[in-house]
């Protein structure tokens, strides 16, 4: 693949900030493809800090990991950074659905070696009829410390939290104050803002960037998800979703006027 560029010292290095359930899987897949196996170091936050910080010799590596995090690692600068963002009722949903899959046979054995924490998260996820607003509404209002993290405004979360804060940490059950604003400041700080209802378009100005090819057809990769739909399209579901959205939902929506703007401005 690095055939295409004029030479190993002008490749760039790319690191991708994962946000959970936003097409983040599939885009690590084609990074890999694109870069190589031994070029690439994924999943870093199942790395011991100290370790994460020796990957500087890596050409693409991302990781489900928070924004302050991610800025302090000692290559950052050297790297360009991309992000995914989904439609939060959407990945809202993939979230829910995706947690609600190791309640079914076929996840035993993945069900077996998740910690206690999560293991109630999904024994307790069974109970929840999805297509009762009233219950996935009660489920919602009483989460964990994890659940607080990964459903409750997540997207937001992982641009403005800091595990290494306890004053930011992603686990409270509120955004820390101005959390909105700090979001949108920093998006826009990314040099690839992609949407995973866009991923074809999001990923174009990478692949011409770094020299690589376009896939004929779009990776689809960890879409494994509970055989109970929860139908995040009709009215009284969402309703009882925003209020776990609100952030999310704003965040969104500029994210969706910039990334609008950057491909006007590539056309130009």
């Amino acid at each position: 693949m690095f055939s295409k560029l004029k030479a190993k010292k002008d490749i760039p290095r790319l690191f991708f900030l994962h946000i959970p359930k936003t097409a983040g899987t599939s885009f690590v897949d084609l990074g890999v493809r694109w870069f190589g196996q031994k070029n690439s170091a994924n999943y870093i936050e199942g790395r011991p800090v100290a370790a994460r910080k020796k990957l500087g010799k890596k050409r693409f590596v991302s990781g489900h990991i928070f924004y302050d995090e991610m800025m302090r690692l000692p290559y950052i600068g050297d790297c360009k950074r991309a992000i995914f963002l989904r439609d939060p009722y959407a990945r809202l949903a993939s979230h829910l659905r995706y947690m609600d899959r190791y309640n079914q046979p076929e996840f035993e054995r993945g069900f077996a070696v998740l910690r206690p924490e999560l293991q109630g998260i999904v024994k307790k996820l069974a109970q929840v009829d999805f297509n009762s607003p009233r219950e996935i509404e009660t489920y919602l209002s009483d989460l964990t410390d994890w659940g607080n993290a990964a459903y409750h405004n997540c997207q937001t979360r992982f641009l403005v939290c800091d595990l290494e804060s306890s004053a930011i940490t992603p686990y409270l059950p509120q955004l820390p104050e101005h959390a909105l604003e700090q979001a949108c400041e920093r998006l826009s700080k990314f040099d690839y803002l992609c949407l995973s209802e866009e991923f074809a378009d999001s990923v174009a100005p990478m692949a011409a960037d770094f020299g690589f090819d376009l896939l004929s057809e779009t990776p689809r990769s960890n879409t494994e998800s509970s055989s109970r739909k929860l139908d995040y399209l009709d009215p009284a579901i969402r309703n009882v979703l925003a209020p776990f959205l609100e952030e999310d939902v704003a965040l969104y929506q500029f994210a969706r006027k910039l990334f609008q703007e950057k491909r006007a401005a590539a056309f130009e």
